[in-house]
């Protein structure tokens, strides 16, 4: 008998942020994303925006698997939100699975969270159901699309992605298991259409050691620099960039610094003991070898900027 099989969407269509789909096939429920968006200047008052999951609360015993993409907050920042009304085991990377869990306690959402790690290779069993899971370029290290398998053929879901053969190896998209998929029929495919109708190519663009490596080598002072705290793929430039100028790289926040030591992935954003900085090389007199990573989100993050160029929040380094 063939599957009956319904998809459908209860965020992120239309819309930048907030992405979260249903995929049911017959009785069972595979949630792909559960992400959130921040409010607009004219939503005072609004913490985050969440999709309204209304459906799962009321089908929840049917829901087999959450499948997370990647880890920024547009894709599973309103997990821990779900999960509390809806709970079911949740299927990631390692890399995500400690995005999820960072996101869960800025947000206050004490939940427990039946993690089942995957890696980027992986085919699983999810209610006799098998499942294929590829890696994908992206900004965040261990980014996954998933193709599930019903009678009809494969469901293929991307994710956000785009395709840079020089992509750190961490981060690189697995063209053979995407051909490896095809060789089967393949029923739908889901893909991040967002800056689609734009020309041209976003390889290299999206890389920033070409803009700023010039003044890593100019530049005779203490070097500052910032990046959203979920662009793993920029902070790994900077941190390969420092050692490459034999520079000491100061992690600015305590929050960081645990987040990069939680991954314990081997060449995913490791700095050596000689390139690490501590509280008192932010108090030399030379700085010169010193660059200050800053990491955060939205306007706060701005905010921090402008008070360590005003000599303040040395304390804030965590040390």
């Amino acid at each position: 008998m063939s599957d009956i099989i319904k998809i459908f969407a209860l965020g992120g269509l239309d819309e930048d942020g907030k992405n979260m789909y249903v995929v049911e096939i017959n009785d069972d429920i595979f949630v792909l994303d559960a992400g959130m968006k921040y409010p607009e200047k004219s939503m005072p008052g609004i913490d985050v925006i969440i999709p309204d999951y209304t459906y799962l609360i009321k089908n929840k015993g049917r829901i087999k698997a959450y499948i997370i993409s990647h880890g920024h907050d547009d894709y599973m920042g309103s997990l821990s939100y779900v999960l509390k009304d809806a709970p079911a085991p949740v299927y990631c990377s390692k890399v995500t699975s400690e995005m999820i869990k960072d996101t869960a306690r800025k947000l206050r959402n004490d939940v427990d969270i039946d993690f089942n790690i995957v890696e980027t290779t992986s085919e699983v069993k999810i209610a006799n159901r098998k499942v294929n899971f590829f890696s994908t370029t992206h900004s965040v290290a261990q980014s996954m699309g998933v193709a599930i398998y019903t009678s009809q053929g494969y469901i293929v879901y991307t994710g956000d992605f785009i395709i840079d053969s020089g992509a750190f190896q961490r981060f690189r998209t697995d063209i053979r298991a995407l051909s490896k998929i095809s060789d089967h029929p393949v029923l739908c495919l889901m893909s991040e259409s967002k800056g689609a109708l734009k020309g041209d190519f976003t390889s290299p663009k999206h890389k920033l050691t070409p803009f700023i490596e010039r003044q890593f080598e100019e530049h005779k002072g203490r070097i500052v620099i910032s990046t959203y705290t979920q662009n793993l793929f920029a902070i790994q430039e900077i941190i390969n960039l420092s050692i490459k100028k034999n520079k000491k790289i100061l992690v600015f926040s305590k929050d960081m610094q645990k987040l990069i030591s939680s991954f314990k992935t081997p060449g995913l954003l490791e700095i050596p003991v000689g390139n690490l900085a501590t509280l008192a090389d932010l108090k030399k007199e030379d700085q010169s070898d010193l660059v200050v990573l800053v990491t955060g989100n939205g306007e706060k993050l701005f905010r921090v900027l402008q008070r360590i160029a005003n000599n303040e929040l040395i304390e804030e380094c965590g040390f």
